[in-house]
């Protein structure tokens, strides 16, 4: 089946409807064959695949369809050359399929795969009370509580006849294809469309002879079985308690950067959470120099990939971004193989050349990217284009797009050359770590990130945004092919100060609460109605979102001011003083109450050491104003930043095709005589 879609995308996709003796299959058969299928290593079907040029991402997985059938699922992300290419691409899934099929699933893969659900439950993280009981219900439904939750988590035993009946199920005959693709690309007339959406389709037979080809396809060239997994944990134990790490402690303070080192008693166990960013002067805030950013982080992602997929199959992850002037790396998982995954990840992006043929892979994935964005819902649109004009650094996409175009090979060789020749490095190292070991991962950084100083007074500085105080307010108005009209409104509520960051965050749950009942439930204007605060450079703001099919910019924005104004008017029922007391008492709870993981304590304590200067006593100052302020407070503040002597707002419209709109139309007078007495 072939299907119109929405976006630039090209995705070809397998299905098999299983037999139901493996819908509540114990052996977790088709589980362990995706597994097999999938694990990351350097010679995986997904490497040769990309190496080729024919794919962008593949996915391997089960799912239950209904409770009552399991579906076996292939989908590959194609280039444009994998597109036309794609009985090829197939082909050499069921080339490895068959492969599989002789040689059988390694014990030893599920070992591993049993080990690591294992773990996982073991040191899982904790939840919100209701997600925690969301997903309990919907696991109960599947499994009887006798056994509960042995068999929803673990394969009860290896059996190779159960998955050799599974890989016989997989074959080219009982497959359903489907390919999401433009019709100019795939050459083929979408003479039909489904009842619901219009999508436009067809249905193509496939000729026997490819059937059989894919039937006969075996031996392949390069793929194989991963081999057992080197990043799984195998030593579990927690360091010795050291009293200098129970808070943030300074490590390290030189010319070469600054390392702070924490132990985690609220999540005792072996994990870390490390974070590092290399400040470059060489990443600067123009589009073009962002864009050779985002390549060179593609770039870099794609060839730590199978790495990357192997940690993360023994519980290890790791993310490689840029934001403002620096590199930023997060490792996260069991402690014990955490450095070699850090270190593999740090000498890959200092020492791994980029050759001419990972650059256009990677341009032609962004430049698709970019391009896709065109048609994102308008809301979306909208706020790409509010953090344009809040953040000197952030860019549209369509922007991004055009500086695309223009950045050639030689630009990524001459930026990857001289990204490393001036670092500073800021880390913040997390959980289950011992002083020594702190010491010996900056040892590694510092050898591996071979550079010279990078002063602290030449970085670049990111200043206060402010809106000016008698311009406003602001609108900023775009169109788009999307369907629908999506409307963001920032308003700008004055410098941060604890007691101004505590008064935001009270009125913003009570906003949130108002404004999507207000737009959604009762008006019933936009399917999506949001509110929320945020901060940029010790600016607190105050952003409200709509997306609507049926109501104009004009109208949605003018609704927007209703409601505030609205708010301030009824504020004893809008937010009565019984209602300010819970929703204080809540945030204050918040700050007492421990951080949920590791994760969220390294990411907390990372900011205020290099955001805030190193106050660790943040939520306790916010905590305090909490506690000082009064229900007046709140009533006065509110009536300042929201009433509309606040002139400090900034409206962006994306205006898309409405299915039903309903607007005035304006004529002078004589016009509208006329038309009414022209009987």
């Amino acid at each position: 089946t072939y299907i119109e879609p929405i976006k630039d995308l090209s995705i070809v996709s397998l299905f098999w409807e299983m037999p139901e003796e493996f819908t509540h299959d114990d052996t977790k058969s088709l589980d362990l064959i995706a597994y097999a299928l999938s694990r990351g290593q350097s010679r995986s079907l997904s490497r040769y695949l990309k190496q080729e040029g024919l794919i962008e991402d593949l996915s391997i997985y089960p799912y239950l369809l209904g409770g009552k059938s399991k579906v076996f699922c292939v989908d590959f992300s194609l280039t444009e050359k994998g597109l036309e290419k794609k009985e090829e691409v197939i082909e050499q899934f069921f080339s490895v399929l068959h492969d599989l099929q002789e040689t059988g699933v390694p014990t030893y893969l599920f070992r591993e795969m049993n080990e690591m659900a294992e773990l996982s439950y073991s040191y899982q993280t904790r939840k919100e009370p209701f997600q925690f009981v969301q997903e309990h219900a919907d696991a109960l439904l599947e499994e009887d509580f006798s056994t509960y939750p042995r068999k929803t988590l673990l394969a009860a035993d290896y059996s190779p006849k159960k998955i050799h009946e599974a890989l016989a199920h997989l074959t080219p005959q009982s497959c359903q294809y489907t390919c999401l693709a433009p019709a100019k690309k795939t050459k083929k007339n979408y003479e039909k469309k489904e009842q619901w959406m219009q999508v436009p389709y067809t249905k193509k037979p496939l000729s026997p002879a490819t059937l059989q080809s894919w039937s006969n396809a075996k031996n392949h060239p390069f793929a194989q079985l991963a081999p057992p997994n080197a990043y799984l944990p195998r030593n579990l134990h927690t360091v010795q308690v050291e009293p200098a790490l129970e808070k943030p402690h300074l490590l390290i303070n030189s010319p070469k950067g600054k390392v702070y080192c924490m132990q985690d008693k609220d999540n005792p166990g072996p994990k870390v959470a490390h974070i590092l960013h290399i400040k470059t002067p060489t990443i600067q805030m123009d589009a073009k120099n962002q864009v050779l950013a985002d390549l060179f982080v593609e770039i870099m992602q794609e060839k730590l990939q199978p790495y990357l997929l192997c940690a993360e199959a023994a519980g290890l992850h790791a993310q490689l971004y840029h934001k403002k002037q620096a590199l930023h790396l997060h490792v996260e998982g069991y402690a014990e193989k955490a450095p070699f995954l850090l270190e593999e990840c740090l000498r890959t992006i200092t020492k791994m050349p980029i050759e001419e043929k990972d650059f256009s892979a990677a341009k032609a994935l962004l430049k698709k990217h970019f391009s896709n964005a065109a048609f994102d819902l308008p809301f979306r649109q909208a706020i790409d284009s509010m953090r344009s004009c809040m953040m000197k650094e952030h860019h549209t996409k369509s922007v991004k797009h055009l500086a695309l175009e223009s950045a050639s090979f030689a630009d990524m060789v001459s930026f990857q050359k001289e990204l490393f020749k001036q670092t500073y490095i800021e880390a913040f190292l997390c959980g289950n770590i011992s002083t020594k070991d702190a010491e010996s991962i900056w040892l590694d950084a510092t050898s591996l990130i071979e550079s010279s100083d990078y002063p602290i007074e030449n970085h670049q500085k990111f200043y206060p945004l402010q809106m000016p105080e008698n311009q406003g307010p602001f609108c900023v108005q775009n169109t788009t092919s999307s369907g629908g009209t999506g409307v963001v409104l920032t308003i700008d509520e004055g410098p941060f100060s604890f007691r101004s960051k505590a008064l935001q965050e009270i009125l913003s749950k009570a906003l949130h609460e108002g404004f999507y009942h207000t737009l959604r439930t009762e008006q019933k204007t936009a399917y999506i109605a949001a509110s929320s605060s945020m901060e940029k450079e010790k600016q607190l703001f105050q952003n409200f979102i709509v997306q609507s099919s049926t109501h104009n910019a004009v109208d949605l924005i003018y609704r927007f001011e209703l409601f505030l104004e609205k708010f301030l008017q009824e504020f004893s029922s809008t937010l009565p003083e019984k209602r300010f007391e819970a929703i204080r008492a809540s945030l204050v709870y918040e700050l007492e109450k421990p951080f949920r993981s590791v994760t969220k304590k390294s990411h907390h304590f990372d900011k205020m050491a290099f955001e805030e200067n190193g106050d660790f006593s943040f939520r306790e100052k916010l905590k305090k104003a909490y506690q000082s302020l009064s229900y007046k407070d709140c009533q006065e503040f509110a009536k300042t930043v929201f009433s509309r002597k606040n002139n400090k707002r900034l409206a962006i419209v994306i205006e898309g095709k409405l299915g039903e709109p309903f607007s005035y139309h304006f004529f002078p007078e004589k016009t509208v005589r006329k038309m009414l007495h022209a009987s």
